[in-house]
This record gives structure tokens, C-alpha cells and sequence, in this order.
């Protein structure tokens, strides 16, 4: 099997108001057009994670999108820090177990590592990073109500 490398830029956003978030992924190959997903979900239940939820799930989508393409190697940048922390479930602090989503991503990674690398890239927030900040963009519009 040839292998196929991606980059996937990634972010979340998160009305405590409204308790909407907004996920975005901006998934690049050299074989295929960018992949732009975006999608909103509501968290009246976990307000106090809404914002890290958002970031997860736009890390799970961007992995579930490149396996569904065939990519085998996967760069994922980002401007949480924590995403990477999180995707080991070593690192799942007892006052994060009150939210399964922790636990569960970090379980979601490390069955997904076995078929793709993944790695993870921090980049500076609202910097002069294009496509992180279009996700930026794209994941601010799925919080807004």
C-alpha cells in the first residue's frame, strides 16, 4: 500500500452563552482538493468543557476524514496545546474524568495510531498560519447562533 500523508489543520470554538460549539478541519493531501468540514454541537451538559470538546471532536473528524481517504500519515496542526496531551490516556488527570470525552479521545487515538502515524503540530494562535486561521474562522461561525 502506497502511503499517502495529510495535514490537517484543526480548531474549536465555544459560546458559554448559547452553549454551541463549532468544530472546523481543513484536511490537505497532494492528491485531493482540501476537505473543509465544519459542524456545530450543542454541550448544555459539559459547558465547563465546551471549548475542549469543540478541539477534540475537530481532531476525531480530521482523522476519521484522512483514514476515509486512505492516509496513512497524518500532521495535525493546531492551537490548543493540550490536544496532544490528551491523546494519551496516561496523561488523563483525575479532574478530567468527570468528562468521558477526555478518556475517549484519548482511547480514539491510540486505536487509531495502529493503522496511521499521527502527529501533532502546535502552531500560534491567530498568527499568520492561513489555514489555521480559516478554521479558526470556520469553527467561530458553528458556535454562533
Amino acid at each position: 500500500m502506497a502511503k499517502l500523508n495529510a495535514s490537517a489543520y484543526v480548531d474549536g470554538s465555544f459560546n458559554p452563552q448559547t452553549s454551541f460549539a463549532g468544530s472546523a478541519v481543513i484536511l490537505v493531501t497532494n492528491l485531493h482538493r482540501p476537505h473543509r468540514i465544519a459542524f456545530q454541537r450543542q454541550y448544555t451538559t459539559l459547558k465547563k468543557y465546551g471549548a475542549n470538546i469543540a478541539e477534540i471532536n475537530a481532531v476525531k473528524t480530521a482523522i476519521k476524514a484522512a483514514s476515509s481517504i486512505g492516509v496513512t500519515d497524518l500532521t495535525i496542526y493546531h492551537d490548543w496545546n493540550e490536544l496532544a496531551y490528551f491523546s494519551h490516556k496516561s496523561n488523563i488527570k483525575p479532574r478530567h474524568k468527570d468528562c468521558q470525552c477526555f478518556i475517549q479521545y484519548a482511547d480514539f487515538i491510540e486505536r487509531k495510531r495502529m493503522d496511521m502515524q499521527i502527529s501533532f503540530v502546535k502552531v500560534k494562535a491567530h498568527a499568520e498560519v492561513e489555514l489555521n486561521n480559516a478554521a479558526d474562522r470556520m469553527a467561530r461561525v458553528g458556535m454562533v447562533i
